[in-house]
């Protein structure tokens, strides 16, 4: 269950931006997006603002923030805290490729749902 009042216990000092950018929250899969924009980010998380709802098949504890326009920086997440339609993600570690194509079953193609935790 995500926590809906939580005093606030941010790890690392936050940027708040001036005026926020837009940004995608991305299933683990990519086939799946919800717009946002990102209010504020640290080294080990981010605040977003979406319209409406999370895509109810986004997995909200293993998901992507992309951080980039064009999609090239995002960055493994898992949502923390909701209220409204604010939502608190915490960066998760990145997990190196040799182990998860290490885990993986031969003759399978590595696809962005292996990093799934």
């Amino acid at each position: 269950m995500v926590d809906t009042m939580r005093k606030d216990q941010r790890a690392k000092p936050r940027v708040a931006f001036r005026h926020a950018f837009k940004s995608r929250i991305v299933a683990s899969d990519g086939t799946r997006s919800t717009a946002c924009l990102v209010l504020d980010i640290s080294a080990t998380g981010a605040k977003v603002s979406i319209a409406g709802a999370l895509d109810p098949r986004i997995d909200s504890k293993n998901c992507f923030i992309v951080l980039t326009p064009n999609g090239t920086v995002r960055r493994r997440s898992r949502l923390i805290w909701s209220n409204g339609g604010q939502m608190g993600f915490e960066f998760l570690p990145d997990i190196p490729a040799m182990a998860v194509s290490s885990a993986r079953p031969a003759g399978r193609a590595l696809a962005v749902s292996d990093y799934a935790s």
